[in-house]
C-alpha cells in the first residue's frame, strides 16, 4: 500500500480511533498529494514545446515526437486530433 492509499484509508477511517499522531502524518501526505496535482495540472516550461528524435544518432530519418505527457513534469497534454 501506498503512502498515499494508506492516507485515503486514514482519513476514511478517522472514527475508528486512530491516534492524533497518524492522522496528522496522513493528512500531510494527503496535503503533499494534492500540491503535486495542482502543479502537474499547471504544468511546467518545458510542457507544450516540441521534441524531437535526432535520427543522425540512430542512422534513421528524424521525426518529431507527438507526446501525450510532458517528459519533465508528466502533465498530461492535449492530443490535437
Amino acid at each position: 500500500m501506498t503512502e498515499i492509499d494508506e492516507a485515503i484509508y486514514a482519513l476514511t477511517a478517522i472514527r475508528w480511533g486512530f491516534s492524533a499522531a497518524d492522522i496528522k502524518r496522513h493528512i500531510n501526505v494527503a496535503i503533499e498529494a494534492l500540491r503535486e496535482k495542482a502543479e502537474m495540472e499547471n504544468g511546467c516550461d518545458y510542457c507544450g514545446l516540441i521534441y524531437k528524435l535526432d535520427g543522425d544518432s540512430y542512422g534513421t530519418d528524424s521525426e518529431i515526437i507527438d507526446n501525450k505527457y510532458c517528459p519533465m513534469c508528466g502533465r498530461r497534454l492535449e492530443v490535437n486530433p
